[in-house]
């Protein structure tokens, strides 16, 4: 077979260093065009993208020819360059240096969308530490509960 062809949709989360609230109201939605756009440059698609002020969920469609961890560094990287260049190293943002990336079938798209862009009203309840404790759970990933306070 001559081409690739895939359907790989990853929902990303990835917390600020030390989970510290260092992304600004003012500066979340246009972070999250940002981070699209990226995401365009290296031939992804984000279905969907919401920052609060300690971390972003984006879920993303991915090309055959580009890995997680080559994904996550570029956008990171960018991202955080973008931030102190638009917004003043002064804010104190820092992305963390882990992130979580969980696989999403096609039927549970939606679900996945809806819960991303219900983050404010989510955390009006439920902190980040406790959020993706329960996505890791949910994924069947172990993991040391000494990590997710880093």
């Amino acid at each position: 077979m001559p081409n690739s062809h895939t359907e790989i949709l990853i929902h990303f989360v990835f917390g600020t260093r030390g989970r510290l609230p260092s992304i600004h109201e003012e500066c979340r939605e246009p972070l999250v065009r940002y981070m699209a756009g990226i995401l365009r440059n290296l031939n992804c698609e984000m279905l969907a993208g919401k920052a609060v002020a300690d971390h972003a969920h984006l879920l993303v469609r991915l090309p055959p020819s580009l890995s997680v961890s080559q994904l996550v560094r570029r956008l990171k990287a960018s991202s955080s360059k973008w931030v102190h260049e638009t917004f003043g190293e002064e804010a104190g943002f820092w992305w963390q240096d882990g992130y979580g990336a969980f696989s999403v079938s096609k039927s549970q798209a939606s679900k996945v969308i809806q819960y991303i862009e219900d983050q404010d009203v989510h955390h009006a309840e439920t902190v980040f530490t406790d959020e993706y404790r329960a996505l890791i759970k949910r994924h069947g990933i172990s993991y040391e509960e000494r990590d997710l306070i880093q």
